[in-house]
């Protein structure tokens, strides 16, 4: 799971799905570079496909009905959304020295080494 501290995507709370994909999460741009939020870490977003013509007019008319028509979709490949429980969940999980769930690379290389006996 990736959480990045500070303004724009740094509060995005997302969790890697896998590198290489079309698979990930839409957010909206402000103009100054900042995501669009309700202040508390809750982002403007939707799941989508990359280049997902209907999403992308989602989140835009949205962003609109928000009060916020400046900016634009940017996608965030390989990210999906994470509730706040799960995000906590994953952090207690570091913190107990465990694997978070969202790491879905650190199982990956897990599985591979158990299988070669290491």
């Amino acid at each position: 799971m990736t959480r990045i501290e500070g303004k724009g995507p740094r509060n995005l709370k997302v969790r890697q799905v896998r590198e290489n994909t079309d698979i990930g999460v839409y957010v909206w741009e402000l103009p100054g570079g900042s995501y669009f939020s309700d202040g508390d870490g809750n982002f403007l977003s939707i799941a989508s496909r990359e280049y997902d013509l209907n999403k992308i007019k989602n989140i835009t008319d949205a962003a609109r009905h928000y009060g916020q028509p400046e900016g634009k979709a940017v996608f965030l490949a390989g990210a999906g959304k994470v509730s706040d429980a799960e995000y906590a969940e994953d952090l207690e999980r570091m913190n107990a020295g465990l694997t978070p769930y969202g790491d879905v690379g650190a199982w990956r290389d897990e599985a591979n080494a158990r299988k070669r006996g290491l």
